[in-house]
């Protein structure tokens, strides 16, 4: 049976949880590949973090696999695994990204939004960082599960595969 974890402390503030202080901070310039913090190592998120996030991706977030150009000059596509939240709420995103890492993208002025609507924002992870990241998260999602579980097998498969060397 699935055990879901209670919060240590109650939810405080406009949005952000309060959270037990046993967890190391995040170094926001840390690597764009793993969750790390100041240390260098790998954070371990708590079952509170971990929840946290998860139930804001589970509201706020996609996870999927989405074609992208290498970086390497070819301009070869490949299937690149991709979880990212979106918000207008700017602050919301830029404290999740200082706890857990990623890349913040804007898509305000872009020809796709009209100009009425407010500025909205991307956290993203992909590749190396969305596995570290959906490892640590699957217990606790409940509406992206299944995504989780098949981008988890992506990423382990193309790491178990040999490249083709093209």
């Amino acid at each position: 049976a699935k055990r879901t974890p209670q919060p240590t402390s109650p939810p405080t503030g406009a949005g952000v949880a309060a959270r037990p202080s046993s967890r190391a901070k995040r170094n926001a310039s840390a690597s764009a590949t793993e969750l790390m913090d100041d240390s260098g190592k790998i954070v371990e998120l708590t079952p509170y973090d971990a929840a946290w996030l998860a139930g804001f991706i589970d509201g706020e977030g996609t996870i999927g696999l989405y074609e992208r150009n290498s970086n390497n000059g070819t301009r070869k596509p490949y299937w690149g695994p991709t979880v990212h939240v979106a918000n207008t709420a700017i602050g919301v995103l830029l404290e999740i990204r200082l706890l857990f890492g990623g890349r913040i993208w804007g898509s305000n002025g872009t020809p796709s939004r009209p100009a009425h609507h407010k500025p909205c924002y991307q956290l993203r992870w992909t590749d190396a960082q969305a596995l570290v990241l959906l490892e640590q998260i699957r217990p606790y999602l409940r509406l992206k599960a299944r995504q989780a579980d098949l981008v988890i097998a992506f990423i382990r498969h193309r790491q178990s595969t040999p490249s083709p060397g093209c």
